[in-house]
């Protein structure tokens, strides 16, 4: 456990202690990510110094706050360091790039790596291991192993605890959106060494099969937490994987029951608005929070043209189509 020693000038000899926190990152992955998407707009892909980074954060280079934020960043593994003579250089890194740029908001690629991010920061990983199985204890059995096992500081873990939750509900990683153990079962988690190099599996994210056809498993981490498959570079979450069984067809291949090819739309939370427009393809639907800073609006404003612009290269100049439904909800 470190200690910071604090020295009173009139009392040289005495001593008081204080525990500090583990490193853990000051904001929550939204954030993180929102910070990453202003750092796109006004640098792109090209290395940056912490100076002109702390003016579009609109925070002072030599502030405690940029500080926190640049290391909350490497901590999701949102931002690296460039190489460059002199002054520190930062830029995105592709994990970010993935998120805000180069993957669409539907692309399964895109959640995993925003489930990558969000267990990145070494204290998140260690909690998520500990409670991935279920869902996370309550805050009173979370704070008790924070303090005392990882010697969290008391004025500091409640904090941290509200930014871990929600980065996980972010990420998908809680409530809905992982895959729980039937009654009786064992935690998929706990279930990791019975996939192996070799197996056939699915997997599953919000109640949806992300693949067409089970790919075959050809690696795992060491920790056994995630699993490579054939034809991407990215971990899954063991916990939302399931061996399929081969059919006994003529093709030999595997398959699982067929899951919904699209969840139904969630019911509004508090604080939301909400547009749906339903075109010959399929619904559209954005939902943004009802009040908005000007920083945010910013950052929504960017997002939604960069949206469009991806949506422009999948136009069809074929037969006009009749006018979509479109409704609203606040």
């Amino acid at each position: 456990m470190s200690t910071a020693v604090l020295v009173s000038p009139s009392t040289s000899h005495s001593r008081i202690e204080t525990t500090r926190s583990p490193n853990y990152p000051n904001i929550t992955l939204q954030q993180a990510i929102a910070r990453a998407e202003v750092v796109f707009k006004h640098f792109k892909r090209h290395p940056t110094g912490k100076e002109q980074l702390g003016e579009k954060w609109e925070m002072s280079p030599k502030s405690s706050t940029l500080r926190l934020t640049l290391a909350a960043l490497r901590a999701y593994g949102l931002l690296e360091e460039a190489p460059a003579k002199g002054e520190p250089m930062h830029k995105l890194s592709e994990l970010a790039l993935d998120i805000i740029a180069d993957l669409p908001a539907g692309d399964p690629r895109r959640a995993r790596a925003i489930q990558q991010a969000a267990l990145s920061p070494r204290v998140h990983a260690e909690l998520f291991d500990e409670w991935g199985g279920s869902d996370l204890p309550d805050d009173s059995e979370i704070r008790r192993y924070l303090v005392r096992t990882l010697k969290f500081n008391d004025n500091t873990v409640d904090t941290f605890i509200r930014s871990f939750r929600s980065t996980l509900e972010f990420a998908g990683l809680l409530g809905s959106g992982r895959m729980t153990a039937a009654p009786g079962s064992t935690p998929a988690r706990f279930e990791a060494a019975r996939i192996s190099v070799g197996d056939l599996v699915q997997w599953t994210s919000q109640g949806v099969n992300q693949f067409l056809e089970p790919k075959r498993v050809v690696g795992l981490t060491d920790d056994d937490n995630f699993v490579y498959v054939e034809g991407s570079m990215a971990g899954l979450p063991t916990e939302q994987l399931s061996i399929a069984e081969p059919r006994t067809a003529p093709l030999g291949g595997a398959s699982l029951p067929a899951a919904p090819t699209a969840p139904p739309i969630s019911p509004l939370p508090p604080g939301y608005m909400e547009d749906v427009s339903t075109l010959p393809e399929g619904r559209v639907i954005i939902r943004i929070p009802s009040q908005l800073s000007s920083f945010s609006y910013e950052i929504l404003e960017d997002f939604l043209k960069q949206l469009l612009r991806k949506a422009k290269h999948s136009v069809d100049d074929g037969d006009d189509v009749a006018r979509p439904n479109k409704t609203s909800r606040k």
